[in-house]
């Protein structure tokens, strides 16, 4: 047996408590772990949310975490917070060095693997060689073991990895969306009483320039006028129809988002017909413009 060979398995020996140590079974119940005391984490969050809700209910008026801090419940669940993310960062540390030291561990036995066939092939196979054929069989299980536990790192989430890295900002971000929950929906300025009005003859006034611009732009096109004057007039079509989309879709998204406020309002009758105007006018102007479209389409492609 040539040197290279007898150091091949010497340093193979020396290294299999390692590997072990990098098994897939070892990966596994680090992952476990982690994720186990992750779900913990995110209980207590929600402990620290309930907590700044109750606190908005009993008259805290507050918006930033420092509002909320002088709560005993809410500094008492932060502390516990930020206690269990600590633990959760150790964790996902551990388990990240774990995959890191099993990747650059199999690059070295993927080596030493390469170099000792290649050692093999100068010489002709003996009986002597049933040692080192025997090791480089187990070196190479021992490789794919280790290929599988480095690759566990690519299994976990990104939420996982990236959860509460910015802690003032997750802070931030419990107390906000805990507020959120509250907090009473408001409807848009647009809907409002003292803006309904308003609102209307601006609907209104969408859909008259929509359809003015429409029969001047249809008119040139029909007697074979000019097709840049009803370019244009489809232009200017098209920036009153703009507008006119940015009422109905934020009165569609109230009919899915707050149907239940809607309904309950005081001035829901009201509130719901200026509702109906603004999405049937849209519906009518849409079906004008695309026929306005269709038709210049038509025009210049007969030039």
């Amino acid at each position: 047996m040539s040197k290279e060979t007898e150091k091949f398995i010497k340093d193979f020996r020396a290294t299999e408590k390692r590997i072990k140590e990098l098994s897939i079974a070892e990966g596994n119940k680090l992952k476990k772990r982690m994720t186990s005391w992750l779900e913990t984490t995110w209980k207590v969050e929600d402990l620290v949310s309930d907590a700044v809700q109750k606190a908005r209910i009993s008259g805290n008026s507050g918006s930033k975490a420092a509002d909320f801090v002088s709560e005993p419940d809410v500094l008492k669940y932060l502390k516990e917070w930020k206690a269990a993310v600590t633990k959760h960062h150790k964790n996902l540390d551990v388990f990240q060095d774990f995959c890191k030291d099993a990747r650059e561990l199999h690059g070295v036995l993927t080596g030493r693997i390469a170099a000792v066939e290649k050692e093999l092939k100068k010489k002709k196979t003996t009986t002597a060689d049933v040692k080192i054929l025997a090791t480089i069989k187990d070196a190479k299980r021992a490789a794919t073991e280790l290929k599988k536990s480095a690759e566990l790192g690519s299994s976990i989430p990104a939420h996982m990895v990236f959860y509460a890295r910015k802690l003032q900002a997750s802070i931030e971000a419990i107390v906000r969306d805990a507020l959120k929950k509250v907090d009473p929906k408001e409807f848009p300025k647009s809907l409002q009483e003292a803006n309904r009005k308003k609102t209307l003859r601006t609907v209104k006034g969408h859909e008259r320039k929509i359809h003015a611009l429409f029969k001047s732009g249809t008119a040139e096109i029909s007697k074979s006028g000019d097709l840049k004057k009803a370019a244009n007039a489809l232009k200017l079509a098209k920036t009153e129809f703009a507008g006119l989309e940015k009422f109905s879709d934020e009165f569609s998204a109230i009919l899915k988002k707050m149907r239940k406020e809607l309904k309950e309002h005081k001035e829901s009758k009201e509130m719901t017909a200026l509702i109906k105007i603004t999405i049937d006018t849209h519906k009518s102007c849409d079906d004008l413009m695309e026929d306005f479209d269709e038709k210049l389409e038509k025009a210049e492609a007969a030039v």
